[in-house]
Parts: structure tokens; C-alpha cells; sequence
């Protein structure tokens, strides 16, 4: 999918765009994982948002073989959509839906999630800077994050809560109010930012192996 690549090479003298984003994602992803003692594959993943970054997540949560991936977002259709794409290639693996049964998904014991991934726009500086991905864009978001933040303590406190955004005040409302609530596997968007050039690195280099890189 050319439109979300952030690097195009060649091979097999076509031209194959790649995403790097969401491996660089899944790198800190892993390592986030690693020191708690969890594995990504096999675990469950709740992805909010079904955006083009949200897609090529998913996309890589299932090379990853996780055991469930649920996307859910404010146009339900978007979700969806994803979530048929992949069960296509990887057998039943996803599962669509709406921002409003977030609450049900993320306190689910039977598909309880190792991580929760925030790929929506709500944190970002702008309009959106004071809303938590964890209930709607309306005047009762806060409230509604933090009564189901606190039911998350309560019975998932290992939970991972990784959010991309990096609004200018460097912590998200999402991971704030996680934090405030006493949740510890908090995962902002640096790391994304800074691993994804790794593998666009070995491509260049395994490509264009007359370049340098220095």
C-alpha cells in the first residue's frame, strides 16, 4: 500500500512500498513487553482508532500472531473494514467496532488485552488535547477515562497503554490519566519515532548496498 509507505524499494524490478512505522511500533512494543514479562504473540490487542497508522498496526499485529486484534472506532464502518481485511489473509483474528463499547472490550476477561493502543487523534495538540481515547469526544470523556481507568486497575493492572500522539506537552491526556490512576505500563510515541528508522535503514542498506549510510 503505496499511500501509507514511508519508504519505497525495489525488488524483483517492481517498486514495494513498506510502513516502517508500525515496525517501529512494534519494536518498543516488544521491548515494552519484554520487561514485563509478557510475549506479544499470542496475546490480545485493542487498537482505538482506524486510521492509515491504525491499519498498518494491525497488519503487523498479525504477522506478530497475535491471538485477537479489536479495533475499534468512532466510524464503525472504518473498523470494520480492517478487521475483514485481516481476517481475509490471516484467518479469524479481528474484530471491528465502535467507540462506544470501548469500555465493554477493554474490561472483557475472556479476551482480556495485554496492551491497548491509542492510534486516534484524541491527545494531539489542537481540539482534540484535552480528550482521552477512552470514551468520546463530548464533556464527559474525563469522567468516563477514569471510571473505567479505575475498573482497569482493578482487574488488569499489568496492562500495557501505549498512545502515539506527542503533543507538545510530551504526555498525552490518554497516558496522563493513566498515570494519575495508578496504571505503570504506560508507552508513549518516541520510541515509535526513533525505531522506525531502523528498518528503513536495513532496507536502504540491503537495496543500495553502493550507499552509505555513515
Amino acid at each position: 500500500d503505496l499511500k501509507s509507505s514511508n519508504i519505497v524499494v525495489k525488488e524483483n524490478k517492481e517498486w514495494v512500498g513498506y510502513n516502517t512505522d508500525s515496525m517501529g511500533f512494534f519494536l518498543s512494543l516488544k521491548k515494552k513487553f519484554f520487561e514485563i514479562g509478557k510475549e506479544i504473540k499470542g496475546s490480545n490487542l485493542i487498537i482505538l482508532g482506524a486510521g492509515g497508522v491504525a491499519k498498518e498496526v494491525a497488519r503487523q499485529a498479525a504477522r506478530e500472531q497475535v491471538n485477537k486484534i479489536i479495533i475499534l472506532n468512532r466510524t464503525y464502518s472504518k473498523a470494520v473494514e480492517i478487521a475483514h481485511e485481516l481476517n481475509k489473509q490471516y484467518g479469524q483474528i479481528a474484530v471491528g467496532g465502535g467507540e462506544d463499547i470501548i469500555e465493554g472490550y477493554v474490561l472483557n476477561q475472556e479476551t482480556k488485552p495485554a496492551a491497548i493502543i491509542n492510534l486516534t487523534d484524541k491527545g494531539s495538540d489542537g481540539k482534540l488535547e484535552n480528550y482521552s481515547a477512552f470514551a468520546g469526544v463530548n464533556e464527559n470523556n474525563e469522567k468516563a477515562s477514569i471510571n473505567l481507568l479505575k475498573k482497569l486497575r482493578e482487574i488488569n493492572p499489568e496492562v500495557v497503554i501505549a498512545d502515539i500522539v506527542l503533543p507538545k506537552s510530551r504526555k498525552s491526556k490518554t497516558l496522563k490519566l493513566c498515570e494519575d490512576i495508578g496504571l505503570k505500563n504506560l508507552l508513549d510515541g518516541i520510541p515509535m519515532v526513533v525505531n522506525q528508522a531502523v528498518p528503513a535503514y536495513m532496507m536502504a542498506q540491503k537495496n543500495y548496498p553502493e550507499l552509505r549510510f555513515d
